[in-house]
């Protein structure tokens, strides 16, 4: 997967990132060929969307976990 984009990062950005928002701007965001940042945490989160799955899925997370919080 890594090789269809190879040239697709600014590694000195990636290594300059400071926050997620920064990291997935830098990598995620060409890696995955979308537009900005906004647009791939559109598509990466769950919320709201699972009841378009087609079998039943279970889910665990920790209710403290700082990426994916108890509320969600």
């Amino acid at each position: 997967m890594f090789e269809k984009r190879e040239n697709c990062w600014d590694w000195d950005k990636i290594g300059a990132c400071k926050s997620g928002r920064d990291f997935d701007t830098a990598f995620h965001v060409p890696q995955w060929g979308y537009k900005s940042v906004e647009q791939y945490w559109s598509d990466s989160v769950l919320n709201g969307k699972t009841h378009k799955f087609a079998i039943p899925v279970f889910s665990l997370n920790a209710y403290d976990d700082p990426m994916m919080p108890g509320e969600s």
